[in-house]
């Protein structure tokens, strides 16, 4: 004997929704709900309640832990981008100095310059170029 083909019913705009609401009414006239002991659903929504109470509890101790977490990165990377932005401001600085004072020499002989007026003017040159790169290095770093 051959089996029937099985299709299943596509749901269409022209379902028949009366056949589907009479066939609920009949299941449930046939089949019965349990009964619940007394108080099941006061004692339901306290455990929900409870349950709701912990999970927010614990979500905000994870908050907190993950907000110090990010703050101590965050510190931590200050703290280093100062370091190492002082750090080149001074080595910028002195490289300035040292370049001013091996090309003095050689600025002497080509432009015919008195020693005494040009080392302090000199110096101060080379102080004011080394601070410059170092605060625009400060400055771009700030920036980012």
């Amino acid at each position: 004997m051959p089996i029937p083909a099985i299709t299943p019913q596509v749901i269409t705009p022209d379902h028949d929704h009366n056949r589907d609401r009479a066939l609920d009414l009949a299941l449930q006239a046939v089949l019965r709900p349990p009964s619940l002991p007394e108080g099941f659903r006061s004692r339901i929504l306290h455990a929900a309640l409870q349950e709701q109470a912990r999970d927010l509890d614990a979500r905000k101790r994870a908050l907190d832990l993950e907000y110090e977490q990010a703050r101590q990165r965050l510190h931590h990377g200050y703290v280093r981008l100062s370091r190492d932005t002082l750090a080149l401001v001074v080595v910028v600085s002195f490289a300035a100095g040292a370049l001013a004072n091996l090309s003095l020499p050689w600025l002497q002989s080509f432009l015919a310059i008195d020693l005494t007026v040009s080392s302090p003017m000199l110096a101060l040159l080379a102080l004011l170029v080394g601070l410059s790169a170092g605060a625009s290095v400060c400055w771009d770093r700030l920036k980012a």
